[in-house]
Formats: C-alpha cells, structure tokens, sequence
C-alpha cells in the first residue's frame, strides 16, 4: 500500500517513531546501556508512565485494551504466586515476569497510535526499520567474501559474547541477530504490494533471511506467506492451481532445505536439547500445572530460567491458563482484522495479522511472544488494527495491490 506523504511529525510521533526503531533494530535492547538500565528499560518506564497519566488524564481508556490489560495482571499475578507457594527463588521469578511487563506498552501503543496518520507512521517506520537491518547486513556479507573485512576467532568470540549476546556467527558464514525478525515483518509488508520497487525490496529481505541460515526465521516466514498466496488462490475460486503451489512448495521445499541444512551445519545438539527439555516438562506434570503450571521461576534441571520454545514454557509455568491468555490475545488480532476488514480496510491490515501469525508460528520452536521482540508486534498489531476497524484508510491509498481479494477473507465474530 502507498500512503500520502505524512504530515509534520508532532513531538509525540517523533517519540514513538524513536521508541519503535529501537525495538525494531536493537535486538534484546542491551546494546545502550548505563549499568543496570538499558536505553529500551527508560523508554518503557517514560512511555508507560506518560500513557498511563494521559489516559487518567482524559479519563477515557480503549474498553478493548483494559481488559486485555487487567486480564494480563490477573493471569500473570497468579503465576508469580504458585511460584511463591513453590519455594521458586525470588530472582528467578523477577526475570521470568522482567520481559513479560513489556505487555503494558500496549497502553502506550494505544495512546500513540490513535488514527490513520499513526497507522502510515507505523507502517513506515516498519518498512525502514527492515530496509536498515538488511541493507548493511548484505553489504557485510559482500565485504566479508571479497575479503575486504577480515574477522579472527578471537574477534568473533568478543562479538558473540557482547551484552545481550545478540549476534552469533553461523558457521562463518553468515550471522544470526535477534533483530532480524524483523526482516521478516518488513517483508510482509513490501511482498504485499503491487509497485515494482516494493517486489524488489521483498525479494532483497528475503535474500537477507536466507542468509542469515536461520532455519527458524525462514521456516516461519515462508510457511505463513505461502499459506497467504494457498488462500488467497483458494479464494479466488482457482483450487488446481492451489494445488499446484502445495506441490511446487513441497517439492522445492524438500531440495532446497536439504542443501541449506547441509550449508547451515549440524543442529543435532539444539535439537536433542529442546527434546530433553521437552521430556523433562512433560515428566514433571502433576493434575494441577496442566490447568495452573509450576509458576515463576519454577525451570527444570536443563533450563531452569528461560527455554528456547516459548509455548513450552508457558505451558510449564502457566499451563493451559497461560496458553489460553496468548490464544485470547491471537482471537483479538483476528477479530480485529475482521472489523477492519468491514470498515473497507483489509488490505492494509493484511500485514499487520501475517506479521502476528509469523511471530506465532516461530514461538513454535524459538521463545518470541513472551518477549519484547515478538510481542511489540502483537502489540502494535492490536491497536492499529483496531484503528483501522473504526476509520476509512481508502483516501489514503494510491494503488490496489494485486492480492486484494485475500483481504476478503472474513472471520467470524
């Protein structure tokens, strides 16, 4: 979609703007750092204090975003008591909620993103964010295989063991960065476009992707996208040539991953760890942690902090409470799109839920909702889709993209 151009930016849009970038590019948010306090930890207690006095201010509050607010406290207030009640230490209960408190940005999200103008600023910000992760990522790669930069052992070392430990080395091949999930919801956002430029932006995001030879972030992209162009065929009332696309996909999936799993390097040893955590989770089930879990700060004997598969974690924290409060969260990004679909803006809120799926699908086999990465999509996601499911965005858009009947999927209230 083409917006017109945006309007001055007034204080607060800069703010948010700024606020956005650095979750978009910063990774964990260590990067910025006086010691204990992180540039992404002052900008939360700024923005969530301001949301929370203008709201009290104005008196008025989204109806929608104070029940998914209230119901989070409730939720996660119960963990962190069976947590108590389970001897759990007190510092490992405060680093299981730490990332979670993300969750109230939703409250200045909503309080930011109050029109249209903040949906263009939005969706530009977005767009940019995936454009400066990838382009420098790709120039670096073409340095490193002219040879023009040169890295030692020791240099990766340092780099890999920086604050945060955002950046790890594939093989010295290429290079994983918590920030690249975004190269992913940039993606969907250029990939849906009709302009050649914009095909041409996906196409280099998803070159970058590729070599990041992170199977999780390729994997989840694809599979979402390509369920998109599945439906949106479907739809159009075209089923041989749905089925043609399950049938090319399957078969280039099978000969491209096992030539891309053979250039990535063996993963048995993650695998077998998620396994063994796995099992481990599931021999320590008792009738209540199926509905109530162990609490905070209860991890078993491989991970007793944080697990590499976020619903697992829930689950064994939370159980199905926890898994159900994550599920409630998906229903209203859904609903939401159903509203703006009916308010004539499918279209661009068509990102908005891919984006969401994408974060579910990888929280699959990476830990991504339950942290601020993932979940500042979601968040965004939820407000701006409800935005868009109270206002007309039609004047705004120059052109129609081509996959504009995927936009007439409707979902049941």
């Amino acid at each position: 979609m083409r917006f017109m151009k945006i309007k001055k930016l007034s204080g607060s849009d800069i703010f948010l703007v700024i606020v956005m970038l650095e979750l978009f590019l910063m990774g964990s948010g260590r990067f910025l750092e006086i010691g204990p306090v992180t540039l992404r930890m002052l900008f939360f207690a700024i923005a969530v204090f301001y949301s929370i006095t203008l709201a009290i201010y104005r008196n008025h509050i989204n109806k929608q975003i104070f029940l998914l607010v209230c119901t989070f406290i409730v939720v996660h207030l119960l963990a962190f008591l069976i947590g108590s009640l389970n001897n759990a230490r007190m510092y490992l209960m405060l680093n299981d909620i730490k990332p979670l408190l993300f969750f109230f940005m939703l409250i200045f999200f909503c309080t930011f993103i109050r029109d249209m103008e903040g949906v263009n600023l939005t969706i530009k910000t977005i767009k940019a964010a995936a454009l400066i992760l990838a382009l420098p990522y790709l120039l670096f790669l073409l340095f490193l295989h002219l040879g023009i930069i040169h890295l030692d052992a020791q240099t990766i070392a340092m780099i890999e063991n920086h604050k945060g430990g955002d950046i790890r080395f594939q093989q010295h091949i290429g290079v994983f960065y918590n920030g690249f999930f975004y190269l992913g919801v940039g993606f969907f956002f250029y990939a849906l476009e009709k302009g050649f430029h914009e095909r041409l932006i996906a196409l280099l995001l998803f070159t970058a992707i590729v070599l990041t030879f992170s199977r999780g972030l390729l994997l989840a992209m694809t599979m979402v996208f390509f369920l998109y162009l599945f439906f949106t065929f479907a739809l159009q009332r075209k089923p041989i040539l749905s089925l043609l696309i399950i049938l090319f996909v399957s078969a280039a999936a099978v000969l491209f991953l096992r030539q891309y799993l053979n250039i990535v390097g063996n993963k048995y040893l993650s695998n077998v760890m998620r396994i063994i955590v796995f099992n481990e989770v599931v021999d320590s089930i008792t009738p209540l942690s199926v509905f109530f879990g162990h609490g905070f700060g209860i991890g078993t004997a491989q991970r007793p902090i944080h697990m590499e598969v976020s619903f697992l974690e829930i689950f064994h924290k939370q159980g199905i409470i926890g898994l159900l409060f994550w599920a409630v969260v998906l229903i209203v990004i859904l609903k939401n799109y159903s509203r703006a679909f009916k308010a004539g803006n499918g279209k661009a809120a068509l990102p908005f839920v891919l984006s969401c799926l994408y974060a579910y699908v990888l929280t699959a086999t990476n830990n991504y909702i339950n942290n601020p990465a993932g979940m500042s999509v979601l968040l965004i996601s939820i407000v701006v889709l409800d935005v868009l499911g109270k206002n007309s965005i039609a004047p705004l858009i120059r052109k129609v993209s081509v996959y504009e009947k995927m936009s007439n999927m409707q979902i049941a209230d």
